[in-house]
C-alpha cells in the first residue's frame, strides 16, 4: 500500500507516515516503476502500535527502543520501565504547575486593590517588582 492507504487506515496525515518513514520507525520498500514507498501489513501493524504508545505518552525516542529491541529481551519489562520513567517525569511536571499555580494565585492576591494605579509606570516599578518578589518566593 502507498503511504495516503496507510494514513488512511490508520487515520493520520500521510506526512506523518512520511515522516516516520524518513526518521526509520517504519521501513517501507520502493517500488522500482516509480520509486513510491510501499508499506506492508507489517508497517500496518507497527504503525497502529506506534500510536497506541504515543496515547499512553511515550515519545518516539521510546518507541523506536521498543521496536528495535532484541526478540530475546522481555519487552513488558522494557515497556514497564519506560511507562514509569514517563509517570516520574509526568509527576514532577505536575509539581511544577502546582508551584506556579501557588505563585500566580499569591500575585492574584497582591494584585486585588491596585485599582488606584496611575497607568504612568512600567514593569520596573517598585509596586510591581515588590508583587513579583512576593509571588516569585512561594514554592510551597
Amino acid at each position: 500500500m502507498v503511504v495516503n492507504e496507510l494514513a488512511k487506515k490508520v487515520g493520520v496525515q500521510a506526512h506523518v507516515v512520511r515522516y516516520y518513514a524518513r526518521i526509520g520507525l517504519l521501513k517501507p520498500a520502493r517500488n522500482p516503476h516509480n520509486d513510491y514507498q510501499l508499506f506492508s501489513n507489517q508497517d500496518l501493524d507497527r504503525l497502529r502500535f506506534i500510536r497506541k504508545a504515543q496515547r499512553i505518552g511515550l515519545s518516539l525516542n521510546d518507541i523506536t527502543d521498543l521496536l528495535d529491541q532484541p526478540n530475546d529481551e522481555p519487552c513488558c519489562r522494557r515497556l514497564q520501565d519506560l511507562v514509569s520513567q514517563r509517570m516520574d517525569e509526568n509527576q514532577r511536571r505536575i509539581d511544577e504547575l502546582r508551584r506556579l499555580q501557588r505563585r500566580m494565585e499569591t500575585l492574584t492576591r497582591a494584585l486585588k486593590g491596585v485599582d488606584g494605579c496611575t497607568g504612568n509606570c512600567d514593569p520596573f516599578c517598585p509596586d510591581v517588582q515588590r508583587r513579583l518578589d512576593l509571588a516569585g518566593a512561594v514554592d510551597l
